[in-house]
């Protein structure tokens, strides 16, 4: 009797069955990456934010102190700001959770602002807490991805020179 040389049906079936989870796993994974990408990218754009608000703080003190103004009249009182890095101020914002606060533009060029351009999906918030010669600042910027809430948090301290 002659042997027939071939697969048989469950060799076949059970051969598709692997390579079909090899392949869905791979999507599976390269969707994670994907996704893990965009977050890491718009962590660090809030980064930058955060930091450029730090520097919009950091400026009203200088300009301040270059025009010799008392350091108690700097205008910086304890309190939550929304800033804009065109025209280097604070506005007072009420409550300043989430869903007070106007979301950055950009009109494509390096600026964020709050006036003009297009919403982007970045919020920021600015705390000063005053205590004598020193102001802390907190820096948030949040956005919602995937419907997830993100957070990129930036705390420093700015000092009376005089």
């Amino acid at each position: 009797m002659d042997r027939v040389k071939g697969f048989t049906m469950l060799e076949v079936l059970i051969s598709i069955l692997v390579v079909t989870i090899g392949v869905l796993a791979s999507y599976s994974v390269v969707q994670q990456i994907f996704a893990m990408t965009f977050i890491s990218s718009s962590r660090l754009t809030a980064a930058y934010l955060a930091e450029e608000g730090m520097e919009v703080v950091r400026n009203i003190r200088d300009t301040a102190w270059v025009a010799d103004v008392e350091w108690n009249n700097n205008g910086l009182l304890t309190q939550t700001y929304q800033a804009s890095s065109q025209g280097y101020s604070l506005s007072s914002c009420a409550g300043c959770g989430y869903d007070e606060l106007s979301f950055l533009k950009s009109d494509g060029s390096l600026g964020f602002n709050y006036s003009t351009g297009t919403d982007t999906k970045f919020k920021r918030r600015i705390t000063l807490d005053r205590s004598g010669d020193s102001i802390t600042v907190s820096v948030d910027v949040m956005w919602r991805e995937r419907g997830v809430l993100h957070t990129v948090n930036v705390q420093g301290y700015i000092y009376n020179w005089l």
